[in-house]
């Protein structure tokens, strides 16, 4: 594993710790941060985007983009969710 191999599961695994994320069995450290995304709610997501510091190194960028897409995910969800009330379809959408 390379040093930013090493510094990005560093940070994944204090996310792990910190926000009560069950762990993945998985070396990927990629593949961990994408399951861990999908244990937070959208106040976290966004308190974490908001509050992540804007550092230049490559991991940070992509952890950063990786809560962006998650909170439009979430968003469309909800949207999607709306324009579905009233109408009696019910459709499942996982999210």
């Amino acid at each position: 594993m390379t040093n930013s191999g090493k510094e990005l599961k560093s940070i994944a695994l204090v996310f792990c710790e910190y926000l009560g994320i069950p762990p993945l069995q998985t070396n990927d450290v990629r593949e961990w941060w994408i399951h861990a995304l999908g244990y937070l709610d959208k106040a976290t997501i966004d308190y974490l985007y908001e509050n992540f510091v804007d550092a230049p190194c490559w991991q940070v960028k992509m952890m950063k983009d990786d809560l962006q897409a998650r909170k439009m995910e979430l968003k469309m969800c909800q949207i999607h969710d709306s324009s579905r009330e009233g109408t009696g379809e019910e459709e499942r959408v996982l999210c």
